[in-house]
């Protein structure tokens, strides 16, 4: 199972939106969990400075939140629990893609950071499950484990790609949208996978990033991220 490292672009996520500066203080979602109709989160904050009254206000100044409670405080963390009516989206789209939620999740420059560990098939439908919430997915890392190094010569491409890439890469081909001159404009691509423009044009961005970084790390020896 890969390591893998994203930064998601909610639609609109209030969390996102912390009155926290963010080169002074760090922002976590340590847990969530659904409560049927409601989600009930923890966020740090270190250091809390006096910054958590005034993330209590803000939490509890808009519609979505229920109640939002400082638990503990001291000079070099703060905690706040809070509890939504709405559906978290990365964390209902790892639900929807069958990967367990990742944590604790970073909050920067109104991005969600996520690391952890997530299966290629699970990874791809999370991908698909953002998308249909109209969240920007940067997939910034994607690392097999050390184990598999003896593979990295000869990469089965399952390894190297999510299936919604290797799907976009394959009919990109297959529409040639990769000859010369182009036989298919990336409108057009995009519309024959009923996406975006935009989607088709991030879709095969990671995934020629990826192809060409495992290239140049197999002719140098040296691991090159995302």
């Amino acid at each position: 199972m890969p390591a893998i490292r994203m930064a998601v672009t909610p639609p609109v996520e209030y969390l996102t939106e912390l009155p926290v500066d963010s080169s002074t203080a760090s922002v976590h979602i340590l847990a969530l969990c659904d409560l049927d109709d409601r989600a009930r989160g923890i966020l740090e904050i270190r250091p809390p400075d006096d910054e958590l009254q005034s993330v209590v206000r803000f939490l509890t100044s808009r519609e979505a939140i229920v109640s939002a409670e400082v638990l503990y405080a001291d000079a070099d963390i703060g905690l706040i629990q809070y509890t939504t009516r709405e559906e978290p989206t990365v964390y209902f789209a790892a639900l929807e893609a069958g990967a367990t939620p990742v944590f604790p999740v970073e909050i920067r420059n109104g991005q969600l950071l996520i690391e952890g560990f997530m299966a290629y098939d699970r990874l791809s439908r999370f991908e698909e499950a953002l998308e249909q919430t109209d969240a920007l997915c940067d997939i910034r890392l994607i690392k097999q484990p050390p184990n598999m190094d003896a593979l990295k010569h000869s990469p089965n491409v399952d390894d190297l790609l999510t299936a919604r890439q290797q799907q976009f890469i394959l009919e990109a081909v297959k529409w040639g949208y990769y000859d010369t001159p182009r036989h298919c404009t990336l409108t057009e691509l995009a519309e024959s996978l009923n996406v975006t423009k935009g989607a088709a044009s991030g879709l095969l961005h990671r995934a020629e990033e990826q192809i060409v970084k495992e290239f140049v790390e197999n002719l140098s020896g040296t691991s090159v991220e995302i």
